[in-house]
């Protein structure tokens, strides 16, 4: 009554392959983790301020990234996405820090 052979037909599922990372890709990871490492110091360190300049030109790094690899104009776009997004979310969780070091830091010269 139940069984495969019961119900519909289904296709058989393939099954994932493992996928080496090229040392592309590796070097795509790191920049990425060196940009959300530079917003979070920039965050922790500084206001605002220091993070326009560097966001203004962030976009200029990312089309000579685009030129120099070659990309459809989609995947340039996503790369300009991307490095704005990754920026300021280390500078979020920057801030985050600095807040909590803060908070930290008074609460002891209270004690």
């Amino acid at each position: 009554m139940y069984g495969p052979a019961s119900g519909p037909k289904c296709q058989k599922a393939h099954s994932p392959r493992l996928t080496f990372v090229t040392f592309e890709d590796a070097q795509m990871e790191y920049y990425a983790l060196g940009l959300a490492v530079l917003g979070a110091a920039v965050g922790i360190a500084f206001r605002w301020k220091v993070l326009l300049p560097i966001i203004c030109l962030l976009p200029a790094a990312s089309i000579i990234f685009y030129i120099s690899h070659d990309l459809s104009f989609l995947e340039a776009a996503i790369v300009v996405i991307l490095t704005q997004v990754i920026l300021q979310g280390g500078y979020f969780a920057g801030l985050l820090i600095r807040a909590i070091a803060t908070v930290c830091m008074r609460s002891k010269r209270s004690l």
